[in-house]
């Protein structure tokens, strides 16, 4: 069990570090979108 553990441990972390990048991304995404957005309305 103790094995287990510590074998869990770096895949939860490789996990949720792959989840933080990757929802820092979304948010820059969503970010980009807020800027631009308005352009978009005010040449429509």
């Amino acid at each position: 069990m103790h094995a287990n553990s510590l074998f869990d441990f770096p895949a939860y972390a490789y996990v949720a570090s792959v989840s933080m990048i990757s929802g820092q991304r979304l948010y820059y995404i969503f970010y980009f979108f807020k800027l631009i957005h308005p352009h978009l309305e005010k040449r429509g």
